[in-house]
């Protein structure tokens, strides 16, 4: 019940406080599923189906909760000032409220024909400790000289030369956020020689300041940020972090440090100047930056004017990593296409908006296509995110970097945000291969019976 009673409270608060009627009415589904599910979830300690619940709450019920009014979004955002029909709003809600409510089912029936699931433990040596931080030292100095300089990496974001940055540069980043991780590891590790205890403290202390350099709140994008520090301080904590302080830091972080990240990373404010300017009274009841149910709605509308796509945009989103170049008929996001329109109309600053992955769906086949998709996508969070645990030392590290990944994943547009977690954890599939020994239980034995001949 821990789970569910920050949950209840805040959406308790808003119901009276600020929402009315209709979106009560259209909230109230997903409201039971996210609760439901934070019911199932089992252990003391947050994972990875917490983060998942609580952004989806986040997302899918405050979200909507707190926008809609009468027929009118917030007159901030990307549809700021479009009056929509109690149609769109409804069916822009059910988007997520079905795909959701098709994982819950779907992940139930494909757990339980699973049944406990699998584990695969693997063993990160303390030798390995100074390779590691060669290898993060190197993919430092890739990441500087392929982002266009120093001064180009340290420039806050309305800064940068964005064309100096290149793909490789990022894969180089992967690789030091995910040797800083294994270096984290082997700091967090208990050895039976703690004569390396001094290099494994150096390592660790040289790779966080490395990678201070590279994402720091004044130059990175705050799921980023999200991305990279949220492993660390979970492998720091050993993963034992309370349920209910961290529900409640999650919150905080909504109120204050979200708003206070957006201008240091976007514009280079100091973070005193951006924390003057919260007003967490008024962003309780209006959390910025969730313009997610925003985008749903005005989808609805989009697709009924332009009509479904049937797999063309889920299809082109999924194979965000074949260049255009070489399929030059790729179809294009369809974020990015009610993006341009919305530019267009003068409502929006740039093309680089949200979209839910179940609006690709509804894009290509309607409500159906959200059912489908949530039902596929049931069976991979069962089986393998759920059902088959990866540890590297005890620490369930790929759990981690999706648990980071999990806002911007959700937020989208899936096309735009996946490149980066894949990479992620592609680099961590080859780490582990390189630097770690899978553990592999021993034959039972055969006791020889007596009297029996040779």
């Amino acid at each position: 019940m821990e789970r569910i009673l920050p949950v209840f409270l805040y959406y308790a608060v808003n119901v009276v406080f600020r929402a009315d009627l209709f979106s009560i009415l259209i909230t109230f589904p997903m409201f039971l599923i996210c609760c439901f599910n934070l019911y199932r979830i089992e252990g003391k300690f947050i994972g990875f189906e917490d983060i998942l619940w609580f952004i989806v709450f986040i997302f899918f019920v405050i979200g909507p909760l707190q926008r809609i009014d009468g027929n009118m979004l917030p007159l901030t955002g990307p549809t700021s000032g479009i009056i929509f029909s109690k149609s769109d709003m409804f069916w822009g809600t059910m988007i997520p409220t079905l795909f959701f409510l098709m994982l819950t089912i779907g992940s139930i029936l494909f757990r339980a024909e699973g049944r406990s699931g699998t584990r695969e433990d693997y063993f990160l040596l303390e030798d390995k400790v100074i390779i590691l931080l060669v290898v993060n030292v190197v993919a430092f100095v890739a990441v500087v000289a392929l982002s266009g300089g120093l001064g180009n990496l340290m420039a806050a974001r309305s800064e940068k030369v964005r064309e100096d940055v290149s793909t490789i540069a990022i894969f180089a980043k992967c690789m030091q956020q995910i040797s800083c991780f294994f270096i984290c590891i082997l700091y967090r590790t208990k050895f039976a020689h703690p004569r390396l205890g001094f290099q494994r403290l150096v390592a660790l202390v040289m790779s966080i300041l490395l990678l201070l350099v590279v994402l720091n709140p004044f130059n990175t994008a705050r799921f980023g940020l999200i991305v990279t520090w949220m492993p660390i301080g979970f492998i720091m904590l050993r993963g034992m972090v309370p349920v209910m302080p961290f529900y409640v830091a999650m919150l905080m972080g909504m109120l204050v440090v979200m708003p206070i990240l957006s201008l240091t990373s976007r514009f280079g404010t100091s973070i005193i100047e951006a924390f003057e300017s919260v007003n967490v009274s008024e962003a309780f009841f209006s959390l910025k930056y969730i313009d997610v149910s925003d985008m749903m709605t005005y989808l609805i509308g989009y697709v009924q004017e332009d009509g479904h796509y049937y797999g063309l945009k889920s299809l082109g989103a999924l194979l965000f990593f074949i260049p255009r170049s070489i399929w030059t008929s790729k179809p294009t996001l369809i974020a990015l296409d009610m993006g341009d329109e919305l530019v267009a109309f003068d409502r929006a600053g740039t093309d680089n908006l949200s979209l839910f992955f179940g609006g690709e769906f509804y894009a290509d086949l309607g409500m159906l296509g959200v059912a489908i998709g949530g039902l596929i996508l049931s069976f991979v969070y069962a089986r393998v995110v759920i059902g088959r645990r990866v540890m590297i030392n005890g620490f369930e590290l790929r759990n981690l970097v999706l648990m980071a990944a999990t806002p911007i994943l959700l937020r989208g547009p899936i096309g735009a945000v996946l490149p980066v977690p894949f990479l992620l954890l592609g680099v961590l599939f080859i780490f582990t291969m390189i630097f770690c020994v899978k553990y592999r239980a021993p034959r039972p034995t055969i006791p020889r019976r007596v009297g029996v001949g040779r």
